[in-house]
């Protein structure tokens, strides 16, 4: 998953204007100015409105101790020159700031500050960093939701599997804190979603194994349960099942589910099978005991 780095320095101006009533210190000429560079070697997972380069951030600064809020939602803009600014000073003195990056307004308390995400349709990015007075620096920004990548299917061996189809109910909405990283206030659970095949086709899997599409799914991280139910078949005998199985979801990442001991990481088939074999199909097996040949007198009388 993509991160940005921020990288945040201070542009001497030849005349200086503020507004006193954001800041308590007395500020200084150094413009609070920062940039955006891309991480290098960062992996992207398509999405409509993936962010790339916002055009804006929300920022709130406060003392390092979070007792003093210097100001608490303050938009900062991309200019023609790709630098962010918003007419922000730092104080003549090191007041031992403290800053929050989002894309999204914060809500919240200084010291709890929060982005609410009334639903998984735009890709949220935030940050913090507690810089040196006025000098560069850099930070990272982390995606609070979770994505669902491809499924990956495969029946045991021997067995043909039909009408395979896997769900899960997303959460889509939730208050996530950005201090502690911890998501709270979460929306209901969504209908079923499916993640392979679809409500009315289901995928027929192999014992060589199956692997769907990037779902590009993004909900709340955490702990879900998957139902997959299909139809299992060697020779004459079939059945159909309901399992489930529980997985969590890992924030930032592009969460591809799957097959267990994978022999190659790079292969996704190359895992066990993920498909349990049925306990009730009882193999037809019989033994052989062939009569033996036994002696009889047979009486002949010849007239």
């Amino acid at each position: 998953m993509k991160k940005y780095i921020f990288i945040l320095g201070a542009a001497a101006l030849l005349a200086v204007s503020c507004n006193k009533s954001d800041a308590p210190e007395v500020i200084s000429s150094e413009e609070i100015v920062f940039s955006v560079q891309e991480e290098m070697n960062a992996t992207v997972y398509t999405k409509a409105d993936v962010v790339t380069s916002p055009t804006s951030l929300h920022v709130r600064a406060t003392t390092a101790s979070a007792i003093v809020e210097n100001f608490s939602d303050v938009e900062f803009t991309k200019g023609g020159d790709s630098k962010y600014k918003a007419g922000k000073y730092w104080p003549t003195t090191d007041g031992s700031w403290s800053f929050t990056f989002a894309n999204a307004a914060f809500t919240g308390t200084y010291d709890a500050t929060a982005v609410v995400a009334a639903n998984a349709g735009t890709d949220i990015v935030v940050g913090t960093a507690t810089p040196t007075h006025k000098t560069e620096f850099a930070i990272t920004l982390d995606h609070i939701f979770a994505q669902v990548g491809t499924v990956t299917m495969k029946a045991p061996a021997g067995y043909s599997v039909t009408n395979c189809k896997v769900s899960l109910q997303p959460i889509t909405s939730g208050t996530y804190t950005i201090p502690t990283g911890a998501w709270g206030s979460l929306g209901a659970a969504g209908a079923a979603t499916y993640i392979f095949g679809t409500a009315g086709a289901g995928v027929a899997v192999s014992d060589a194994g199956v692997t769907s599409a990037d779902n590009d799914l993004w909900l709340v991280p955490g702990d879900y349960t998957l139902t997959c139910t299909y139809t299992i078949a060697k020779g004459d005998y079939s059945n159909s099942f309901t399992k489930t199985a529980s997985v969590t979801l890992q924030k930032g990442k592009n969460n591809n589910i799957g097959l267990a001991s994978l022999a190659d990481p790079s292969n996704p088939l190359s895992g066990d099978p993920n498909i349990p074999t049925p306990t009730d199909i009882s193999e037809i097996v019989f033994t052989v005991t062939v009569t033996p040949w036994g002696d009889v007198n047979v009486p002949a009388n010849f007239s």
